[in-house]
């Protein structure tokens, strides 16, 4: 299975909307955190397999998305230079 970048479509949604694959838009190529909808300190861009057109939101990638809303941080933080799956809307 091959990894994508999807970007979340939904703007000012409940917590539970992020758990849904279709609020999720297959890119191709590394969209940028600046343009995503999410309303800051969110989860906006997430690395995944495909399930057809939408992610695959393993329990693993369900829990960097729950860790997100937490800490308002990417994905995994810990360690240091780890593979980033999810990106979280900063401040800009």
């Amino acid at each position: 299975m091959a990894n994508f970048w999807y970007s979340y479509t939904g703007a000012n949604t409940p917590t539970s909307a992020y758990l849904i694959p279709s609020k999720y838009f297959q890119t191709s190529t590394i969209p940028s955190i600046v343009a995503c909808p999410s309303p800051q300190n969110r989860p906006c861009l997430i690395f995944a397999h495909a399930a057809g057109v939408f992610p695959n939101l393993t329990q693993k990638l369900q829990s960097y998305i729950v860790n997100g809303f937490i800490t308002s941080a990417h994905q995994p933080s810990a360690p240091v230079g780890a593979k980033i799956y999810l990106y979280v809307r900063s401040r800009i």
